[in-house]
């Protein structure tokens, strides 16, 4: 399918959604669509916002050899994900500042937009931690696979660990991602990266070296990041005592 036929497709979902359907604000287009780029086996990716729950929850079908999916969520609802910070943040932001409305009565993609493309610094920065010891947790899963002779293992993990690193340099930059599908290209846009990055990143994300290489590889990614972590202002000694280690890990519920 070409991309005239799917927008055509998305237009007559639309219709039909606001037919079938009260307090319908807006119906947005999402994914690869919305920004041109898809092709022939693309799905068809829509978002339903309505002023009040509706009991339906999504459509999901297949039709003429694509997927199409249309999930409904209301206006409030909407509001509290595009204003909520954590750490998905890198790969659904993209989810409204990418998006085209096919409908918005009210005018309320451009406000979740410019709520998703402004998360709060405090946030930000509780959840580049965090994702931070998420690196160093799956750098010491490939470490034990690797010490065990469990060459699969210590491969299988490299992908999610390049996929953390991908999240801490988006948070850092305060740039995002299309979903996961520019993982390898959009970090050209990052003015930060660690100094190692295009040597190691690649290899880690299609686990492109043996199990040892791997390894060395992950530990020099994590030191780098780390650095970037300090250099940002957030140099602090080793905790002392559990009792500090834990308050420093200490993350509140976001409001």
């Amino acid at each position: 399918m070409d991309h005239g036929r799917r927008m055509e497709l998305a237009r007559e979902i639309t219709d039909y959604l606001r037919r079938n359907h009260e307090g319908v604000l807006a119906v947005i287009l999402e994914g690869s669509t919305a920004k041109g780029e898809d092709r022939e086996h693309s799905d068809l990716e829509m978002t339903v916002i309505t002023k009040t729950l509706s009991e339906t929850k999504c459509y999901q079908c297949i039709f003429e050899g694509i997927v199409i999916e249309a999930v409904f969520g209301t206006e409030e609802e909407s509001v509290r994900n595009a204003s909520t910070v954590n750490a998905r943040w890198p790969t659904y932001a993209d989810g409204w500042t990418g998006s085209v409305a096919l409908f918005d009565s009210e005018g309320l993609l451009p406000k979740l937009a410019a709520l998703v493309s402004n998360p709060d610094p405090e946030r930000v920065r509780e959840e580049m931690g965090g994702i931070l010891v998420s690196i160093y947790e799956d750098v010491c899963k490939v470490r034990n696979h690797v010490a065990s002779g469990e060459t699969q293992m210590a491969r299988f993990v490299c992908p999610f660990l390049a996929e953390q690193v991908a999240r801490f340099l988006a948070f850092l930059n305060r740039q995002h991602f299309n979903g996961t599908r520019n993982l390898l290209t959009k970090p050209r846009d990052f003015s930060q990266l660690p100094p190692h990055f295009w040597e190691d990143y690649p290899a880690l994300l299609a686990v492109e070296d043996a199990a040892e290489g791997l390894l060395v590889r992950a530990e020099r990614m994590y030191r780098e990041c780390q650095d970037l972590w300090r250099a940002a202002g957030n140099d602090a000694p080793p905790p002392k005592t559990l009792e500090e280690a834990l308050d420093r890990g200490r993350t509140l519920r976001a409001g």
